[in-house]
């Protein structure tokens, strides 16, 4: 019983908590990115530097609606073009520290990305635990504690037990 237990544990564990974690990564990723871009594109503009200005043109909706591994994609995008040109940006607001902040959010929204389906993972396999836990241990259901609570026949635990005990599909 202890091991049923466990395995109800696991799968009853909040996975709510484990998408939110990432979502609130995913907001901190895009504002920093946001930040980087609005620096980037201002210095393209005053170099008429088209490309380096398209390169970087995203917008909030754009990357809020970018899957998990484009939107990863256009962060690093991000990253490479304010290394690239760093020595231009410091008038923007673009230093070493804002792009090592941008390379750390990068980190920790890319391990929170497998996270949410991780954990369900977790709960599918323990509801597979589960039943093969209930199986192997209806024959001492059978044998023990059916046997064992004929001594209480004619009570109310007895006919309360024999209903909890008929399987319904």
């Amino acid at each position: 019983l202890g091991e049923l237990e466990t395995e109800r544990l696991k799968q009853e564990q909040q996975l709510s908590g484990i998408a939110q974690n990432k979502e609130v990564k995913k907001t901190k990723l895009i504002e920093s990115m946001l930040a980087h871009i609005a620096g980037i594109k201002s210095y393209a503009a005053d170099t008429d530097n088209t490309t380096l200005y398209e390169q970087v043109n995203y917008t909030k909706s754009e990357l809020e609606k970018s899957r998990d591994s484009v939107l990863l994609d256009k962060s690093k995008v991000i990253r490479d073009a304010a290394n690239a040109n760093l020595a231009n940006l410091g008038n923007y607001a673009i230093t070493a520290a804002t792009i090592q902040q941008l390379v750390q959010r990068i980190a920790e929204y890319e391990a929170a990305i497998p996270a949410p389906g991780a954990a369900k993972t977790v709960t599918k396999e323990a509801t597979a635990r589960i039943g093969a836990i209930i199986k192997k241990l209806r024959p001492h259901l059978k044998k023990k504690l059916d046997n064992n609570v004929e001594v209480y026949k004619g009570s109310e635990f007895y006919g309360a037990y024999k209903n909890a005990r008929i399987i319904k599909d």
